[in-house]
């Protein structure tokens, strides 16, 4: 389970119209998803995600989504009062206080380690939040960035469980609080670790249409037909073969081998394609590590897909069939 604080506005945008959001946002991610009620006179709200690290990460996905566009929006209706990184996003997450060390690391190591594999800002505050035993993380950088961080905690965490009762913050607990600023922040608290492994495998969560044109991964649609199949012990190996169309396989690799090197670092995975065949149609690409990796890396690869395949079909417009 992650909590995060949300200001008012961000929530709004988080639940849509007769709440088609966070419903869409629930099914695509497959995790649970809940706003907390309004308290008065506070502009902060907490917003619960409950699931396995895949869909704690993928609802994370469309949220840091939803501040990048709402940072968008508000650039757009007040350019002149704009400040900071254009589609800079900001998250607000909560370390208890016995997981922080584990974040942190043996001189820093992990912490650097996370910032480098994910080009986001990441600094976890010294204080505890007001009446509670979590410190802030504050997370900066681009949506997708900010979503890797999450994933890489997340799955930190699950290796060191806290230790002791975690007191949670609550809004407008102590001198006042975060909240209302650059179109969210958020923070998140952690604990019933055993239900990170539930729901399955990766395709057996399902992707809907509706994922891809978002700019996410879409399972099982045109390429990568056997899916992710969970079910590798936590920490263990894992291996998974995805076939991927050949004329888009240069998005993967890129100019000298950039995207696949980036790839492998970000994922931690070992990330290998298949000699090509004349006259194949596909060729598979094979992800090796334990299964956090390899679904990192199975995410980034459908994501370089996703975005080649719609390069293409830009390109297509107007030519004659």
């Amino acid at each position: 389970m992650i909590r995060a604080i949300i200001d008012t506005k961000t929530a709004g945008s988080l639940i849509g119209r007769q709440g088609t959001t966070i419903q869409y946002i629930r099914s695509q991610s497959a995790s649970k998803v809940q706003i907390s009620d309004t308290i008065p006179g506070i502009d902060e709200r907490i917003i619960t995600v409950t699931g396995n690290t895949t869909g704690i990460f993928r609802a994370y996905s469309f949220i840091s989504d939803k501040l990048r566009e709402i940072l968008e929006a508000a650039a757009a209706e007040t350019p002149e009062q704009t400040g900071g990184i254009p589609n800079q996003v900001n998250l607000r997450i909560l370390i208890p206080d016995s997981q922080a060390g584990a974040i942190i690391g043996k001189q820093g190591a992990k912490i650097k380690e996370i910032r480098e594999a994910t080009g986001a800002t990441v600094n976890l505050e010294k204080d505890r939040m007001p009446s509670s035993s979590e410190r802030a993380c504050t997370i900066q950088g681009s949506a997708e960035a900010c979503a890797q961080t999450v994933f890489h905690i997340a799955c930190t965490m699950l290796q060191v469980p806290a230790t002791g009762h975690t007191q949670l913050y609550t809004p407008g607990a102590g001198a006042g609080g975060y909240g209302g600023r650059g179109g969210g922040a958020g923070h998140a608290g952690y604990g019933h670790q055993q239900q990170m492994y539930g729901h399955g495998g990766y395709a057996q969560q399902g992707y809907q249409q509706g994922y891809a044109q978002q700019g996410y991964p879409q399972q099982g649609a045109g390429y990568g037909a056997g899916g992710y199949a969970g079910g590798a012990a936590q920490g263990g190996g894992s291996t998974q073969q995805i076939p991927v169309p050949t004329d888009v396989i240069g998005a993967i690799i890129g100019r000298g081998g950039s995207k696949i090197k980036e790839i492998r670092q970000t994922s931690g995975a070992q990330v290998k394609i298949a000699d090509n065949i004349p006259g194949q149609a596909e060729r598979v690409v094979t992800m090796t590590g334990t299964p956090q990796a390899v679904q990192m890396a199975y995410y980034l690869i459908h994501q370089r897909i996703t975005e080649a395949m719609q390069a293409n079909a830009i390109g297509n417009v107007g030519q004659v069939p």
